[in-house]
């Protein structure tokens, strides 16, 4: 019947969002709702968090092929800029390595 939010609690059956306030009436019918002993719904199921951080190393690999590309360039070309290049790979990479874990 409710979901968690990241900024309060969701009825799923009115689509209403309930915000943590003891004057709100909604609020009051989901704490005695908890104390019959429910339990709200999490704000993702696993199954949304997966595909969530899937999409975010595909963002993150994309990037990262993309800033190696310039990196590729700049090294080319003799720039000095490379390493700046070198740096956000090596920040990339390890964010990238901290998702797939």
């Amino acid at each position: 019947m409710y979901k968690l939010t990241s900024n309060g609690i969701k009825n799923i059956e009115t689509c209403a969002w309930i915000p943590n306030n003891p004057k709100n009436p909604d609020w009051r019918k989901y704490q005695a709702w908890l104390k019959e002993g429910n339990k709200p719904e999490p704000e993702f199921t696993k199954e949304e968090l997966a595909v969530k951080k899937q999409s975010n190393i595909k963002m993150k690999e994309s990037e990262l092929v993309q800033v190696q590309m310039q990196f590729d360039i700049a090294t080319a070309k003799g720039f000095l800029i490379a390493s700046d290049y070198e740096i956000q790979l090596n920040k990339l990479e390890s964010e990238l390595s901290k998702l797939k874990k």
